[in-house]
């Protein structure tokens, strides 16, 4: 144990706090999330299908509401991560979390594809972040002989759950 007043490394410090419910907890929320974040993309890809009866799409409007939630992504995941340095992790990962809520639910009510994918564009903007905040909340609260296996489950809750949906 240290003496009190004396600096200990941050990975020190974790490792002497160990592997606690705090970490199996936070497992939990970090997987809900990677869970949450994987519908949210993918689901594009049932409601294309639909469009056509639903809302009268092209195959060209159908091709570019596919490809919204990529260009989203794609755009927007290095702002969320400069946030998270500069913001901190916590509170920009339940921004994100609070705007794909909030995004995916009015999409719901689209009544048309452009209504659709804007909305779309904007919840795969705002969930672009939240698989690597998670993870890095995930890994930097977890002491170093349970990081890998908890990243390594983490990871594994994205590949069910787009097992899932298949």
């Amino acid at each position: 144990m240290a003496a009190k007043g004396l600096r200990v490394p941050f990975e020190d410090a974790l490792n002497m706090t160990g592997y606690s419910r705090y970490n199996a907890c936070l497992f939990i929320l970090c997987a809900s999330i990677i869970v949450g974040m994987t519908y949210e993309i993918f689901s594009v890809s049932y409601i294309v299908p639909a469009s056509v009866c639903e809302l009268h799409t092209t195959s060209t409007q159908q091709g570019l509401m596919a490809s919204v939630p990529l260009i989203g992504i794609i755009t927007t995941s290095h702002i969320w991560g400069y946030l998270a340095d500069t913001r901190g992790r916590r509170k920009i990962l339940i921004i994100s979390m609070t705007m794909t809520y909030l995004a995916g639910t009015a999409a719901t009510l689209s009544p048309n594809w452009i209504v659709l994918s804007l909305l779309k564009l904007l919840s795969s903007s705002s969930v672009s972040g939240s698989m690597a905040l998670s993870m890095t909340l995930l890994s930097e609260c977890t002491p170093s002989e349970k990081r890998s296996g908890l990243v390594l489950l983490t990871t594994s809750a994205y590949l069910i759950s787009i097992g899932i949906m298949a």
